[in-house]
């Protein structure tokens, strides 16, 4: 994939979600008191805490129940009130600490931490919780992978909105599956309890993951130590062949995330390292963010870097809108011929603004809905806004951004406006009684498509072919004719 189509998809989907609200209602009302019951296993782990982690932050904090476990791991947990509410919407974290007992290695010499899915989004059946490194490699990943693609992870959230749910269980089936298929396993076995079972085999793979959690949880304590001011910062190990997305070889690697703030930004760094996890081979992927909030415009600066199975590139992307209520933005998307992560982060951008493709961006936002726009040309001579590359934010005028206005802001328009690619989308909130948001898209290859999402948490997908004069159920992957 190059630079500019990933520039695309990446706007796209930035724009996307501001067009997209919560939506989806709450679900039913939930009990006054929840009992949970589980096992916690490497072998089995006396000694271990075992929290309902309410603000999916990976600590013990005040009032969040917790247990110790017992002999053979057990453990039950009596949840009441609110924590009662979250219970089926939260992940639960085993903290295993140095002293913990091992049944099959005794004394724990080195700390780590195991984590179980929020249990509304998982496959399994079964009431007793049996939390292992299989459990932990099934969840922990997409947990990471929500934070660091924005998303607000609370209990409130995810009981308010059908469509994170929906997001969440889709991910999680996702990653069940490959996990399962991985070890040649059922989705069950991976959240049973293979010492029990005599399941020698699975007894041995979660007993090969412990080393790499091990690795994750001292690095974690380690960055934020150095950063405690940090909004967010964890490091994680992992093997090329966990990756559903095909983008490692195989071998390890280690994944540095630090977020700083929206000032200072956030940063991901995923490097190749050795068998023992302990020397770092090269860096394979680099993403970088920024964003500066001032009174009439919005700027954000943000840096990628890979080097995996699927390409070889450096881009960076810059993106400007007023914060006005009908609003005008550029996108400038640079591609640098750096194919390393340390040329491409310190890769002079400036000299590259000669070779900027521009996305102009529109929005108009309501009380009730929020309709979006984005118009792709190939360079700044098209567009005649080179002057708005490589900007000093705190320099720039609102007004400057008003030479976008060519472009209508009506959601109906197909005008082109001489852009190669272009996109509208409208999110509608509680558009009826019945529905909870409306979300239209439509492109300029006359593609349109909708998604409905009811106040009683279920949702319809539909198409149009006659540009959105009547609507049809969608029944493949897409709405092309």
């Amino acid at each position: 994939m190059n630079n500019l189509s990933k520039a695309i998809i990446s706007s796209s989907i930035t724009l996307a979600l501001m067009g997209c609200g919560g939506g989806g209602g709450s679900t039913d009302s939930s009990p006054a008191s929840a009992t949970l019951k589980g096992t916690a296993i490497d072998g089995y782990l006396t000694g271990a805490t075992v929290f309902l982690d309410v603000n999916f932050n990976g600590k013990l904090n005040n009032g969040e129940p917790s247990v110790i476990t017992g002999e053979d791991g057990s453990w039950e947990l009596l949840t009441t009130g609110t924590y009662a509410e979250c219970s089926e919407y939260v992940p639960l974290v085993v903290d295993v600490p140095v002293g913990a007992i091992d049944s099959d290695y005794g004394e724990v010499t080195e700390a780590y931490q195991m984590t179980y899915p929020p249990a509304f989004a998982i496959a399994s059946d079964q009431e007793i919780k049996n939390t292992t490194p299989l459990t932990t490699v099934v969840w922990g990943t997409i947990q990471k992978e929500l934070h660091t693609e924005g998303e607000k992870l609370t209990c409130d959230n995810i009981k308010a909105s059908y469509d994170v749910r929906e997001r969440i269980k889709d991910r999680l089936s996702e990653q069940e599956f490959r996990v399962a298929q991985r070890y040649n396993v059922t989705v069950d076995e991976l959240y049973g309890d293979y010492v029990k079972s005599g399941d020698t085999n699975l007894h041995a793979i979660a007993a090969a993951l412990v080393p790499s959690m091990k690795a994750s949880y001292a690095d974690t304590v380690a960055i934020e130590t150095d950063n405690p001011n940090a909004v967010a910062a964890w490091v994680e190990y992992f093997k090329g062949d966990w990756d559903e997305r095909g983008h490692f070889a195989e071998g390890w690697y280690k994944q540095t995330y630090l977020n700083l703030g929206e000032a200072e930004g956030w940063s991901t760094t995923t490097e190749a390292v050795s068998d023992n996890l302990r020397t770092v081979l090269n860096t394979v992927e680099y993403n970088s963010d920024y964003r500066i909030n001032l009174d009439d415009i919005t700027y954000e600066w943000s840096i990628s870097f890979n080097d995996n199975e699927l390409a070889n590139d450096c881009s960076a992307l810059e993106w400007i809108e007023q914060t006005s209520n009908t609003a005008y933005g550029v996108l400038n998307v640079f591609s640098s011929t750096a194919t390393e992560a340390d040329n491409c982060i310190n890769e002079d951008w400036s000299a590259l603004a000669s070779t900027v493709k521009q996305q102009l961006t529109t929005r108009v936002q309501t009380a009730n809905s929020n309709a979006t726009s984005q118009h792709f040309f190939a360079s700044t001579t098209e567009t005649g806004l080179g002057h708005l590359v490589m900007v000093n934010p705190n320099s720039v005028d609102a007004s400057e951004f008003d030479a976008v206005n060519f472009i209508s802001t009506d959601f109906n328009n197909t005008n082109d406006y001489g852009a190669y690619l272009w996109g509208r989308i409208l999110a509608e909130y509680e558009p009826t009684a019945e529905l909870a948001q409306r979300t239209t898209s439509h492109n300029n290859a006359g593609h349109w498509s909708r998604t409905l999402t009811y106040t009683n948490g279920t949702y319809a997908e539909q198409c149009s072919y006659d540009a959105g004069t009547s609507w049809t159920a969608k029944t493949g992957d897409s709405c092309e004719p």
